[in-house]
């Protein structure tokens, strides 16, 4: 892992308490939220793209909420874009990792760079800023055959 790189827009955050039920914290403690995109540059092949988020803003003050409170179930949604193809749509963290300040991963492959040698993720708001916490990009696992019955 290394720090926030390749990202155009946004603005970063660091939250010490951001996530509650998770091995890897560190990875939920920054955050770049707003309208904002990566360009990552990678060579030719094909990768597997892992986005790592946690809701830590919306929802009851840390010091009180429990984990997984759903109160701000509708309060950030988002789409995400890889090269101009949608990976997710009408996002909502909180709805999907069952309440705020639980870490959720999300994987997408075979993803291939465009023809700038580039992997371009865009986060685009629908209601609220969107966010992101970890990216990761590693080569993609191959297919599995098919198993014979």
């Amino acid at each position: 892992w290394s720090a926030d790189k390749y990202f155009i827009g946004g603005y970063t955050v660091v939250r010490a308490d951001s996530v509650t039920s998770s091995r890897e914290r560190p990875l939920y403690e920054g955050e770049r939220y707003g309208n904002f995109s990566y360009h990552i540059p990678v060579a030719p092949g094909k990768y597997r793209v892992s986005l790592r988020f946690a809701e830590t803003w919306f929802g009851r003050p840390q010091a009180i909420r429990p984990s997984g409170d759903t109160s701000a179930v509708g309060a950030r949604i988002f789409n995400v874009f890889a090269n101009g193809t949608a990976l997710l749509r009408n996002f909502d963290i909180t709805e999907t990792a069952g309440g705020t300040g639980l870490g959720i991963e999300k994987v997408f492959q075979p993803i291939e760079p465009n023809a700038q040698g580039l992997i371009v993720l865009e986060f685009v708001p629908v209601r609220n800023y969107a966010c992101i916490n970890a990216i990761e990009v590693s080569p993609a696992e191959p297919a599995q055959p098919p198993k014979n019955r």
